[in-house]
């Protein structure tokens, strides 16, 4: 980040060659179109760069540029839906959950999660993140990402459990 910082073009391409896969992805989960996905990427390795400096290493990189892919993608929602209010979070819609796991009842029941609950699976079973690395990305307590997980957990159980 260094190499960065400083402006050699080689660090860069080596930055964005190393994590633009796994920063796409989870840009595509999040905005669900392929077109606005690619922008938030761009914007997302434009602020990567620009900050460069400011990385202290107090995290991984990767934990580091998915929480700025993250709030890349919130102001990209922000700007283009300016009606709905971010806490609805439906651009995390059910049909994305398919890319998790293909059965249709699982996808039924991840589609009734609130997109928080939702965002907490899909980062920690599918990115295979740390709940620190989660609260990082999310921007919040390692406390209320154990909470969500708890409640998305125990909201997929009741789902996918046999009713008598």
């Amino acid at each position: 980040m260094a190499r960065v910082a400083a402006g050699d073009a080689r660090a860069v391409d080596e930055l964005y060659c190393t994590y633009a896969a796994a920063l796409y992805g989870y840009a595509r989960y999040l905005m669900g179109e392929r077109c606005a996905a690619e922008d938030v990427l761009q914007e997302a390795f434009v602020a990567a760069w620009r900050g460069a400096a400011r990385w202290r290493g107090d995290c991984a990189l990767k934990t580091w540029l998915l929480r700025i892919t993250h709030h890349m993608a919130v102001s990209h929602w922000r700007a283009t839906h300016p009606t709905q209010a971010l806490a609805d979070y439906e651009w995390l819609a059910d049909e994305r959950a398919a890319s998790i796991e293909p059965r249709p009842d699982l996808r039924a029941a991840l589609a009734g999660l609130s997109a928080n609950h939702r965002l907490v699976i899909y980062l920690t079973f599918v990115e295979d993140r740390s709940q620190a690395d989660i609260a990082a990305i999310m921007g919040c307590s390692v406390g209320t990402i154990k909470s969500r997980m708890h409640y998305a957990l125990r909201a997929l159980r009741a789902k996918l459990e046999p009713h008598e």
